[in-house]
Order: C-alpha cells, then structure tokens, then sequence
C-alpha cells in the first residue's frame, strides 16, 4: 500500500504495451531520472506486442532492478497497484482519451503525461504535470524532469492528487452529466 513517509516513491504506467503508448519513453526518461535519485521504482503493468522488447530494454538497465513489470494483472491486483503507487505515469502519443488517467485521477494519483490530445485536456495544471512531446530526446528529458520534480516534493504530489479526485468527480462524474 502507499507508503506515508516520503522515502520511496512508485511511479505507475497502466496499459497496453504498444508503441503509441509510449512506454519505451517512459522506461528511458526513468532511467535518466534514476542516475539523480535512488527512491523511485517504476511499475509497469499490461501486456502487448512491446512487452519482450521492452523487458530485453530493462535488462540492459543499471536501474533494471527498479522497474517492475508486472504483465496483465487482475482488477483486485490493479486497485492494489494503483493504491501502493504515488504518481501515474501516461506518456501516451496517440489517445484520444485515457480511462486509466481518470482511474487515477480518481485514486488521488498525480498524473504525469504530454501536452496534447485527449489527457491535456482531463489533466489540468493543478492535478498533474503535462510536457512536450517534441523529439524523442525532448520527450525523454522532459518525463524524466516530471518525475524528478514530482519525487522531490511530497507535498505537491499530495495537492495534486486531492485536486485530480475533486476534478473527476465535477467533470467526468456520470451522475453530474
């Protein structure tokens, strides 16, 4: 479950392990952001045509041993990975909408994802960090300095989430629609 003092912070990606989605950015900006830091771990759960390639990827990881994937998980085991994890990580390319930004949202999750299309739109400046995707490098550099400002500061992590769970229940709550 989430830990409460500020010594070890989970950053979580849920989805299809696909290109669109991003993951392999994902994975290199943590490993950038873990050369400054030794508290983090990352947590990757799903499966897909990437997943092996993405596993061969890790392994060549000196941070391999903080980056989890777990493969397909059940609900019960995802309201768990959602519970122990402190930032959720979307570093989609191509999504019109992302159930999972909301599930988090939900869940008092920061939200760490690029500037554009359907999670620029559910993720307002107060509830999670939005970067540009730019080139690859740029993508990389910029999720990298998103987690590190987001693993440096418990309190805004904290802020963030209670604004992400306040702004799905006023927008995206079925009932108000």
């Amino acid at each position: 479950e989430k830990s409460t003092s500020s010594d070890q912070v989970v950053f979580l990606f849920a989805g299809r392990l696909e290109g669109r989605k991003g993951v392999l950015l994902l994975i290199r900006a943590f490993e950038k952001h873990a050369k400054e830091t030794s508290n983090t771990e990352l947590r990757i759960v799903g499966d897909g045509p990437l997943a092996d390639c993405l596993k061969e990827e890790v392994g060549r990881m000196d941070c391999s041993d903080r980056i989890v994937l777990t493969g397909l998980v059940s609900h019960t085991e995802m309201e768990h990975e959602f519970a122990r994890a402190d930032v959720f990580s979307f570093p989609s390319l191509r999504d019109t909408s992302g159930a999972a930004v909301l599930e988090a949202m939900t869940m008092e999750l920061p939200v760490i994802c690029f500037d554009h299309q359907g999670s620029a739109i559910m993720v307002s400046d107060d509830c999670g960090l939005k970067v540009a995707a730019g080139s690859t490098e740029e993508a990389i550099d910029n999720l990298s300095q998103a987690m590190s400002d987001l693993a440096g500061n418990r309190e805004e992590r904290v802020a963030m989430g209670k604004a992400g769970r306040l702004r799905v229940s006023g927008e995206y709550d079925w009932a108000s629609k």
